[in-house]
């Protein structure tokens, strides 16, 4: 189903004809999710997905998002119309007194709407639109100049129009920390906002950390793999074969991408690529028992669940560039596309004792699991709402 999924995302993005059939079919609007008659409307523009599920599941963080969201807003009176976020049609705005999300719906209601009478709270799942694409292209022309490669289906590139509303709204809901927060103040430094943790995926929480090593390092990042500087992190385990990493994503979908490292990769025995993983596999909790340490060197975030993740069901000790929107107590911040940074942080991790290794890990389990829990996202959920709209 993941494959898919990705196929049709891919098929999306060029064919027009299909793009209006995603549209149409697949992703239709859902007018008035809950069937009430309220005397307020909103529109939600993030994913109508999930609520298209004859039950309701939490198969991905987003999931929970979306549930929340709608389920907090119903709470404050009002009708809600779900639009997809890649929602390209023409939308008669006239009769909602709130709009909330990210992309193209509450984008285009400051282009198609001379008076603006609705309020506007955008819904940040990823850094502003503008410093996100910045930061991508740089990316990929470092890439290009180490290369001779420019892989573009490699990073993330949001739509221009998705800059409108992460720039215009009234108010603004921010995964991440400050670090994410303070790309939307250089575009947009009078409106309120307010950030908060994702949910995060629970599933195979282990209980045993006598298998951690200080050898063991993990990459876990599904896509972009630019993007989120795989590149980098390759690098520096090539040349230190005596440290392993194990790498879990969609790096099957990136052929360019693999190709330039193929002969790397076919010497490279302390390497071991795994594709996709399903959290709920085997595979998944025997990687949180013996890995210790997790990196991320991704150019830009909203907050990295894929590390929350990791950390909330492994203990896994972050090594990450800032830009992945997470505070860390115990671990590293690296800085993105810096061989030097990620090579003296990986270092410094192999200096940890098991001791050490251990107790981080229990404390960073911990610590996730509290403070990215479903119950605490729906409680900051709720909580701004109020703070917003009463």
């Amino acid at each position: 189903m993941g494959k898919l999924r990705n196929i049709l995302r891919n098929t999306f993005k060029k064919n027009k004809i299909v793009k209006n059939l995603y549209e149409n079919v697949l992703f239709k609007p859902i007018i008035n999710l809950y069937c009430d008659s309220y005397e307020k409307n909103c529109l939600l523009s993030y994913s109508v997905f999930p609520f298209k599920q004859k039950e309701k599941k939490l198969i991905h963080p987003n999931f929970v998002e979306n549930y929340t969201l709608a389920e907090e807003l119903r709470k404050h009176g009002y009708n809600i119309d779900v639009y997809n976020n890649t929602y390209t049609k023409k939308i008669n705005y006239d009769k909602y007194d709130l709009i909330i999300g990210e992309g193209i719906p509450i984008s285009r209601y400051f282009v198609d709407v001379k008076e603006h009478h609705a309020e506007t709270i955008y819904y940040a799942t990823g850094s502003h639109p503008m410093v996100n694409n910045y930061k991508a292209k740089t990316a990929l022309l470092t890439f290009a100049k180490q290369h001779n490669k420019y892989i573009e289906n490699s990073v993330r590139i949001v739509p221009e129009i998705w800059s409108i509303a992460s720039s215009l709204s009234d108010k603004y809901m921010i995964l991440g920390n400050e670090t994410t927060k303070k790309t939307f103040d250089e575009f947009n430094n009078s409106g309120q906002k307010e950030i908060l943790n994702p949910p995060f995926y629970t599933t195979n929480v282990i209980s045993d950390f006598s298998r951690k090593s200080n050898k063991e390092f993990l990459w876990f990042g599904s896509y972009s793999l630019i993007h989120k500087d795989l590149n980098t992190v390759l690098d520096v385990f090539i040349n230190h074969p005596e440290l392993n990493l194990h790498i879990c994503g969609r790096i099957e979908e990136e052929k360019e991408f693999m190709e330039v490292y193929k002969t790397e990769l076919l010497k490279a025995k302390n390497i071991k690529l795994h594709g996709y993983v399903n959290v709920n596999s085997d595979e998944f909790k025997e990687l949180m028992e013996i890995c210790s340490f997790t990196i991320l060197s991704s150019c830009a975030e909203g907050c990295s669940t894929a590390i929350a993740t990791v950390m909330g069901n492994g203990g896994l000790i972050p090594l990450i560039s800032k830009e992945c929107g997470i505070d860390i107590k115990n671990g590293e911040y690296v800085k993105t596309a810096d061989y030097m940074s990620i090579e003296q942080a990986v270092l410094n991790a192999t200096k940890y004792s098991i001791e050490v290794i251990q107790n981080y890990s229990k404390e960073n389990m911990t610590f996730v699991n509290k403070d990215f829990s479903i119950n605490v996202f729906k409680d900051n959920v709720g909580r701004i709402l109020n703070l917003f709209l009463e």
